[in-house]
């Protein structure tokens, strides 16, 4: 991966947030936190947990209600990125059971999340090949 990463990340993650970006740091992905809207086309990382929800979404990122709204992207393109701990039980059941009805309100329940474990070792292990297919 030689392109920078975008990310847009709610406040409320940030502490998480940076063990994450550790990681990229460590693996040597590049990556910068989004501040405003992005341009169209932008691949971004939109930094979740189990108890995001939609106002804290679009709070963070208002360009993604924008784009509902309005319509006025041309191409809005989103990976979720999902910050979990698979101590506290497997990730789908994690998302079955808090994150499914944001998934579905905000992204139309389309995307499958990536999810990292702060609990792995190396939770980036499978991040390159999961990013691509959503690069294409």
């Amino acid at each position: 991966m030689t392109e920078s990463l975008y990310l847009s990340i709610p406040s409320r993650l940030e502490e998480d947030s940076r063990i994450v970006c550790d990681a990229f740091k460590k693996e040597r992905i590049p990556y910068e936190i989004l501040r405003s809207t992005p341009e169209d086309g932008t691949l971004v990382l939109l930094f979740l947990d189990m108890e995001s929800t939609p106002e804290e979404i679009y709070s963070c990122a208002p360009w993604i209600k924008e784009q509902f709204d309005y319509s006025s992207f041309k191409a809005l393109r989103l990976m979720p990125f999902l910050i979990y701990h698979s101590s506290k039980g497997s990730v789908e059941d994690q998302v079955e059971n808090g994150l499914s009805d944001t998934l579905e309100e905000v992204m139309s329940g389309e995307f499958k999340p990536f999810g990292f474990d702060l609990d792995a070792k190396h939770p980036l292990e499978e991040f390159p090949s999961v990013y691509e297919t959503y690069s294409e």
